[in-house]
């Protein structure tokens, strides 16, 4: 399905947990890394302290079928978009792009002073963005 990368490592995608969709002109995300990639995190890893896999969610966001989004505070402020790694997190900034074949989402988590990237590429060989 894809990758899901947090402060560089690839946590993978739990295709079972994860999903996407655009119903209504809503989008509506949620991707969560593979607990089983957790272990191979690197104990001197500023991440080691995860116990299992974070999670990517935004809800609620119009959207057209294929767009570009650029998350900014005043769209943080009326919609969900945030990751879930021991705590809630916003990731600001955070571009959402969505192709005929798949979503593409780049942004930074900050957490205690640090800046953490995070990178999902999801292939989706579903041509009806609306499907669900």
């Amino acid at each position: 399905m894809g990758k899901f990368i947090f402060d560089n490592h690839d946590f993978g995608i739990d295709e079972d947990r994860s999903n996407w969709s655009i119903q209504n002109g809503i989008l509506s995300i949620e991707i969560r890394g593979d607990d089983s990639r957790v272990d191979a995190i690197d104990e001197d890893s500023e991440i080691s302290s995860l116990l299992y896999a974070p999670y990517f969610y935004a809800r609620g966001l119009p959207v057209e079928e294929r767009c570009e989004i650029e998350v900014t505070e005043d769209i943080l402020d009326e919609y969900d978009v945030a990751m879930y790694a021991l705590e809630h997190y916003d990731v600001l900034p955070c571009s959402i792009n969505l192709g005929p074949k798949g979503l593409r989402i780049e942004g930074i988590m900050e957490q205690g002073g640090f800046d953490y990237p995070i990178r999902f590429e999801i292939t989706d060989e579903r041509t009806d963005l609306n499907a669900g």
